[in-house]
This record gives structure tokens, C-alpha cells and sequence, in this order.
């Protein structure tokens, strides 16, 4: 949904906008929550070229101001999402 309005509004072009979620997770927080939720015991590691950010606080703010969308959806629900799909694939 945010792609498309984003996609088609004038004042986006150029712009960097959040189309996540609001709620502050660390990528190494994330990585273990999909492994979690995936119920995988793989080893989780950074890659040398990867510039890790201690802290990041993600807002929709610009988001909400340039297309009135923000997203509702919970970042569990979206990682379940991925993996029935890239399970679909295999």
C-alpha cells in the first residue's frame, strides 16, 4: 500500500521515507525474532560489510504526512507472512 501511494505522489520523489513500523528493534533483535518465529536453529552472524547502528528510532511521521498512511501491521505478522511465502517457494 505505502509503495503504491508513494509511487504516485510528487512530493515523495527524492524524499528517504519509513514505510515500517514505528517500534524500535535492533537487527540483531530482528534476526532472532525470525529465527524464533521460523523455529530455525541457524547461526546468526554479521557480514564485514554490514555498518551495524546501535540505535535506530524509526518514525512514520513523513510517511503519514506525504500519502495519510501509516502501517498497522505487527512485525510478527509480517515475518510469518514472509516465511509462508518463502516456504511456498521451496
Amino acid at each position: 500500500m505505502a509503495f503504491n501511494k508513494l509511487a504516485v505522489c510528487e512530493r515523495a520523489i527524492g524524499q528517504i521515507v519509513n514505510v515500517g513500523g514505528q517500534k524500535e528493534i535492533s537487527i540483531l533483535d530482528l534476526a532472532f525474532r525470525v529465527r524464533e518465529l521460523a523455529r530455525s536453529e541457524s547461526p546468526i552472524t554479521f557480514t564485514s560489510h554490514y555498518q551495524y547502528m546501535q540505535r535506530r528510532s524509526p518514525s512514520v511521521e513523513k510517511l503519514a504526512h506525504l500519502v495519510e498512511w501509516v502501517p498497522r501491521t505487527p512485525l510478527d505478522n509480517i515475518i510469518d507472512d514472509v516465511l509462508i511465502w518463502q516456504r511456498s517457494l521451496v
